[in-house]
């Protein structure tokens, strides 16, 4: 769920658990989520940009989940 949008508040949420419980366990574990955060770190870059340069980079667009 993590990898294909899902917030951890949602995933805690079908898993009857909490948000920290996810964030401590299942993020860590998640790519996707590493690499967006790397990302944003890196650029400098806010979320509302973040598509436009994952759009524009061919290597990271194959990482996308179907």
């Amino acid at each position: 769920m993590l990898t294909r949008g899902a917030s951890p508040y949602d995933v805690a949420k079908m898993l009857g658990d909490t948000i920290e419980t996810v964030e401590k366990h299942y993020t860590p574990f998640v790519r996707e989520l590493r690499e967006r955060v790397r990302m944003i770190l890196e650029t400098g870059t806010g979320l509302e940009n973040l598509s436009k340069i994952q759009a524009s980079d061919p290597q990271n667009s194959a990482k996308k989940p179907n």
